[in-house]
């Protein structure tokens, strides 16, 4: 995904920014306007577009360009090239914090930003109140800056930044805030804040957190893509998870495993998917159905029976069976796996292969029927063949 995308509300197009390079001695050149010798390449030819309603997602290393494009996008930092496109009121969620210093109350941090975003005055009042609950600083919202902990500060920072509803958000490491109930609270407001339609942009390290929200992604390395796709994908090559599975294993899914699936909301579904088997043991097969809800993180819907479905060496159909398919309408991700049997002394079963996101291949499965809120629709009934 580049360039400029039907729907898009945010689009960057062939973005570079650079930075002079200068040193104790070539600075004068700065302040009397000349051309500096040396410049680094921040960003180069950085394309990409956040369709309306999705958070796509950026991961890479430090030093890689994360943080630049960010601020790039949100109109920090002046391109050298190309152009960056908003389409919407952007709120910029990286380093919060810093307006007036540590001397100032968080109430006064809390009006300055206010203003600073050009919130009507109707709204201040409530919006406070609504910031304090949320902080959970009480009566500490009328203390000054310094004296509150790393984790006090942060919470006025993330309360305060999404108090106001915007129509895209540019975030930066910032979902990792206070402990784990307010990281809680963190991710509540967030799927809040998709649920409405809202779209944005997360650079982050933590590449759970771009599964948990991003269906599309971006690696970035050295100023450069080097990587876009489904997030799966470019985080199991980010990561790389490559199938590492021994090349003479005894069985694997074979090479006409077809990359995706279709199926009816409502009727039954059945799937054979090719098997090879090279040597005589035990073949077991299993799978499992996965759904993406953004913000909370990959829902497994079904888990089949682990299946014996071969004893010798040949070809084979491990079959699937969903009687009346108690799916709603959408893309799911159809997992498959093969092993052996599990050894006498207790140790893990052999895996022979598997189509799945830790080895970037699993299975899309299109379900074609109305699309509902829900994961399954009821009444739900299965049986495994």
């Amino acid at each position: 995904m580049s360039g400029k995308a039907v729907n898009s509300v945010l689009v960057c197009e062939n973005a570079c920014v650079r930075f002079p390079l200068v040193s104790s001695y070539s600075r004068w050149r700065l302040f009397r306007g000349r051309e500096v010798d040396e410049w680094h390449e921040a960003l180069n030819s950085v394309s990409l577009s956040v369709p309306h309603g999705s958070i796509v997602g950026v991961i890479g290393r430090n030093g890689a360009g994360k943080s630049t494009l960010l601020r790039t996008l949100a109109g920090v930092y002046p391109l050298a090239g190309g152009r960056v496109v908003r389409l919407g009121p952007v709120s910029a969620l990286f380093e919060l914090g810093g307006m007036g210093g540590l001397l100032i109350t968080g109430r006064q941090y809390i009006l300055r930003w206010l203003r600073l975003n050009e919130v009507s005055r109707r709204e201040w009042k409530s919006l406070i109140e609504e910031i304090r609950e949320f902080s959970e600083l009480g009566d500490r919202l009328n203390d000054r800056l310094y004296t509150y902990s790393a984790g006090m500060a942060a919470r006025l920072y993330f309360s305060t930044a999404t108090s106001v509803g915007h129509e895209i958000y540019l975030i930066d490491e910032v979902l990792a805030v206070g402990d784990e109930h307010f990281q809680a609270k963190c991710w509540k407001r967030v799927r809040e804040r998709l649920a409405k339609g809202v779209s944005g942009v997360l650079v982050t390290h933590d590449w759970s957190a771009i599964l948990r929200l991003c269906e599309q992604s971006f690696e970035l390395d050295n100023g450069r893509i080097v990587a876009s796709g489904d997030s799966e994908e470019v985080i199991c090559g980010y990561l790389k998870l490559s199938d590492k599975m021994d090349p003479n294993r005894l069985a694997c899914f074979s090479s006409q495993c077809p990359a995706s699936m279709c199926a009816t909301t409502g009727e039954d579904w059945i799937c054979e998917i090719p098997v090879d088997v090279t040597d005589q043991g035990p073949v077991f097969f299993t799978y499992s159905i996965e759904k993406l809800a953004l913000g909370q993180d990959w829902q497994i819907l079904f888990i089949g029976t682990r299946t014996l479905i071969a004893s010798d060496a040949g070809k084979y159909l491990a079959r699937i069976k969903v009687p009346e398919l108690p799916l709603p309408g959408g893309e799911y991700r159809l997992n498959l796996f093969l092993s052996g049997a599990k050894p006498a002394d207790g140790s893990p079963r052999p895996a022979f292969d598997s189509r799945s996101w830790t080895t970037g291949n699993s299975l899309k499965l299109y379900v074609d029927g109305p699309k509902k809120p829900s994961l399954v629709t009821m009444p739900l009934m299965v049986e495994y063949t």
